[in-house]
């Protein structure tokens, strides 16, 4: 059951807005308020600037995300909330610039992982049994930063994108009886083009994440460094109705040192 409560003003130039749910899971017994907005805008001519928690969301896309690192909820996604609930907010200051030659977007934000899927709520499958003491170390004090420029070239939008984060995943390692855990150091550099072609809309992305702590691939617990591909086609068939599909490539990289080091009886990845 989730009850919803929403306030938004303004004020000259500054805009607020707020949205709480409380939120009560009966199969779990537990109740809880989430703050799921809550900030101020101030706009100017040539900047607007947001502080507060607020959800931010990049990329071309249909639940495919490539240069969008920003939290997301995948226990709300896999319980068939709706879509909007996928989205998690940050708590953080973005700052966007409108210069001649491009659109600036800066977000720095407090790290906030993601929430994923238990076995208290889901049928989850581990070669660690459910009662294996976790330690999981976040990096809560840890700002991130996301960088976005785009610019229409004609009558298409390009973008490039650069994030300084972590994987929202911890990487765990066994250490005694314990699962330690932690939120690996992440760099994503990638780029986005979006425009009209036959009646529909093209899209095309890229991304490369660099994973600081595993630049080698050596270690099994943490994910290797990867390119991701994403090309995207969608037409509207109807007044209401949008046919879409895409094609999405994930690279790898080291996956050779990945194997040698990957311990006996886990799942191998696909390179």
């Amino acid at each position: 059951m989730r009850l919803n409560a929403q306030v938004s003003g303004f004020e000259g130039a500054v805009d607020f807005v707020g949205k709480l749910e409380l939120v009560n899971d009966a199969a779990l017994n537990e109740t809880d308020v989430e703050v799921r907005e809550l900030y101020a805008d101030y706009n100017a001519d040539r900047y607007t600037l947001r502080a507060g928690r607020q959800i931010n969301t990049w990329g071309v896309a249909d639940l495919l995300f490539i240069n969008d690192t920003f939290p997301k909820n995948w226990v709300a996604f896999f319980s068939g909330l709706p879509l909007a609930y996928l989205k998690l907010g940050s708590d953080a200051f973005k700052l966007n610039l409108y210069p001649a030659f491009a659109d600036l977007e800066l977000i720095v934000a407090r790290f906030r992982k993601d929430e994923l899927p238990n076995n208290q709520q889901f049928v989850m499958d581990s070669p660690f049994p459910p009662s294996t003491p976790r330690d999981v170390d976040e990096p809560s004090d840890d700002p991130e930063l996301n960088l976005r420029l785009s610019r229409y070239l004609g009558s298409w939008q390009g973008s490039a994108y650069f994030s300084y984060t972590h994987f929202r995943t911890p990487a765990f390692q066994l250490k005694g009886k314990t699962l330690e855990g932690e939120f690996p150091r992440l760099i994503t550099y990638g780029a986005s083009l979006t425009g009209p072609l036959w009646n529909g809309v093209l899209s095309l992305a890229a991304g490369y994440y660099d994973s600081l702590n595993d630049r080698d691939g050596t270690d099994p617990g943490i994910d290797n460094s990867q390119t991701r591909l994403l090309l995207g086609y969608s037409h509207q068939i109807a007044e209401e109705t949008t046919l879409g599909v895409q094609g999405y490539a994930e690279w790898m990289h080291d996956h050779d040192a990945y194997r040698r080091t990957l311990p006996a009886g886990f799942p191998e990845r696909d390179k």
